[in-house]
């Protein structure tokens, strides 16, 4: 028959157990902490001097000292730290914000000579590089491939379109541009396209179809009254003026100009347009009437220069 354990023998028993659980909690903590530090360090490296450096280049990046910034980085890069690709990464969007292209692409083709650092920003940045060093078929490939990586990304493909456009422009290749500009308009909202009508007008007129331009702007006055902001109510009226010169349809351009001069009243280069139309296209008497309704509202000095113009205008 086996010995029946003393509650004492239990209870020690029951003592050594507990000991032996604490130490295997207390080293399994330990671990999991010498883990957790080394995943720290290895993401954020806050014990290293290359981390100290990083966290100073956001700080510059952020507050908008870019010079600092990447100066920073090259430094960080001197003291081998995690992820050098990351940093390259970082850099090359640092120059591009100095305008410093060359050596945005250098940093740009050392970021993606990492193989698993394929990324869609990268080739977008670089191709950002390359347009800026007028180099537009690289370019272009840049972008392709941005969109290539980010297929299922709406915002890449805004973007995609936005820079195309940009690329036809420099290029002088208006119908391109307006393709391009067109199908980036219709990824928004139909409700939005307000906002699409300055630049896709002057598009139309850079590639001399003036017509539909004249069209598209005269079908959307009421929209871009109502809704547009007073940026896009310039450029709008701006590009009707134009229009309505090239046809030489007097009263629209007048009334395009009145219009400016209510978005910006300081405008005197505005003022004198207006008043150039008014004594071609009015009656002496109400010429001279509204050009002094709008003299009145100008700088003294400035007023009687156009003042002494106007009146060689309306003689």
């Amino acid at each position: 028959m086996p010995k029946t354990l003393s509650r004492d023998h239990l209870i020690g028993l029951f003592l050594c157990l507990l000991i032996l659980l604490g130490s295997v909690l207390i080293i399994g903590q330990g671990v999991r902490l010498q883990k957790d530090k080394a995943h720290i360090v290895k993401l954020g490296q806050p014990n290293t001097p290359a981390a100290r450096k990083i966290r100073a280049a956001h700080q510059a990046y952020d507050a908008g000292e870019y010079a600092t910034a990447c100066s920073l980085w090259y430094e960080a890069l001197d003291l081998n730290p995690f992820h050098p690709e990351g940093i390259w990464h970082d850099i090359t969007m640092c120059q591009l914000e100095q305008k410093h292209y060359q050596k945005a692409l250098d940093a740009a083709n050392k970021a993606l000579s990492y193989p698993n650092n394929q990324r869609g920003d990268l080739f977008r940045m670089r191709g950002q590089a390359y347009e800026g060093l007028g180099d537009f078929a690289q370019a272009k490939e840049n972008y392709l491939k941005d969109v290539e990586l980010e297929k299922n990304n709406v915002g890449v493909l805004k973007d995609f379109y936005y820079r195309m456009s940009n690329i036809a422009i420099k290029e002088r290749n208006y119908k391109e541009a307006l393709t391009y500009y067109q199908k980036r308009s219709d990824l928004f909202p139909p409700a939005e396209y307000y906002h699409f009508v300055n630049r896709t007008a002057w598009l139309l007129m850079r590639d001399e179809k003036y017509q539909v331009a004249e069209t598209l702007l005269l079908s959307y006055e009421k929209e871009i009254q109502q809704k547009g902001s007073a940026r896009e109510k310039i450029d709008f009226y701006e590009q009707l003026n134009e229009v309505a010169v090239f046809f030489k349809k007097w009263p629209t351009a007048i009334h395009a100009l009145e219009e400016l001069v209510d978005l910006e009243p300081e405008n005197n280069r505005y003022k004198k347009s207006l008043c150039y139309f008014y004594s071609q296209h009015y009656p002496k008497i109400e010429a001279t009437a509204k050009c002094a309704v709008l003299l009145q509202s100008t700088n003294q000095d400035i007023g009687t220069k156009l003042g002494n113009q106007v009146r060689r205008w309306i003689k």
